[in-house]
């Protein structure tokens, strides 16, 4: 008699649609909680405030809460989909890649892959703004502004970025596809994020209004920056959760014919995680208007 053989159990687990909403919501998170650490850096503390020493405190403990949050809540909703997945490895990984991001920024006058960045970015705003005081901004003017640099330094920022969090998945899942879906799919989700920012701010925002920190704002304004991020955030969640879900798609109990007909593995909830992004991208629009004074 021959001995069943048992498949070896999967490191995945398929994505679910609440484990894709945390996702959506933690991505999106994630862009709020860099803004309230950048105002918490930018904010100015004069030398003869009373408890200096204690704003200062404070303030620094909001950057490392801000900084900390992140990778830890993405660890959580991370384990869900990879089981074997270490919070510690993984928050390690992506505070390491955010050090190495800050180095780069820190010394932007090397001109590295960050300065350039910031120039094409710079450029690309300058060349749409012009043409916005000019009322001249139609879809042909935008397809023709100065996307090339902005778009090669973005994938260039983000592969490197990406790569440390990317290997950590990679080797809590045991498979090496698992490590070049995540980097593909974080590069895919930065440019697709960034246009939709980009094309916020030339169509809808406020001239100048690009930026991250809130300091000196009225409180309207910074709901709309919140908003704006927080926009930007989902829509680079959502957009990696389509890769998720269709490299785990397999990985579901397709017979259970309980199932309903959007669940992510079935072809109705693959349609609705590709289509997800678009109305994701309108949200922060539609809220930025109704936060308008």
């Amino acid at each position: 008699m021959n001995p069943t053989i048992e498949p070896a159990p999967s490191h995945l687990k398929p994505v679910t649609w609440s484990t894709w909403f945390a996702w959506v919501l933690v991505s999106g998170l994630t862009s709020v909680f860099t803004v309230l650490s950048a105002t918490a850096i930018g904010k100015p503390v004069s030398r003869s405030a009373e408890h200096r020493e204690l704003i200062m405190s404070g303030l620094l403990a909001a950057v490392v809460i801000a900084a900390l949050a992140p990778p830890l809540i993405q660890g959580i909703v991370l384990k869900r989909v990879v089981p074997r997945l270490s919070i510690t490895v993984w928050s390690l990984g992506t505070l390491l890649s955010c050090a190495l991001w800050l180095g780069t920024a820190l010394h932007a006058s090397i001109r590295g892959p960050l300065a350039i960045g910031f120039e094409a970015e710079f450029r690309l705003q300058r060349a749409a703004l012009v043409e916005r005081v000019h009322h001249t901004l139609i879809a042909s003017r935008i397809l023709d502004l100065p996307w090339g640099s902005f778009l090669a330094s973005t994938i260039v920022i983000s592969v490197l970025t990406s790569l440390i969090p990317a290997c950590v998945l990679g080797i809590a899942s045991g498979r090496r596809r698992t490590m070049l879906t995540c980097l593909g799919a974080s590069v895919v989700a930065t440019v697709v994020s960034a246009i939709a920012a980009q094309l916020y701010h030339m169509t809808i925002a406020a001239p100048f209004s690009d930026q991250w920190a809130l300091n000196g704002q009225p409180w309207p304004r910074r709901l709309q920056v919140l908003a704006d991020r927080f926009g930007a955030g989902a829509i680079w969640g959502a957009t990696t959760a389509i890769f998720a879900v269709l490299m785990t798609r397999d990985l579901a109990h397709t017979a259970a014919r309980r199932d309903h007909v959007f669940a992510l593995h079935r072809a109705g909830g693959i349609a609705a995680a590709l289509i997800a992004p678009l109305p994701l991208a309108m949200l922060a629009p539609l809220a930025a208007y109704c936060l308008r004074p």
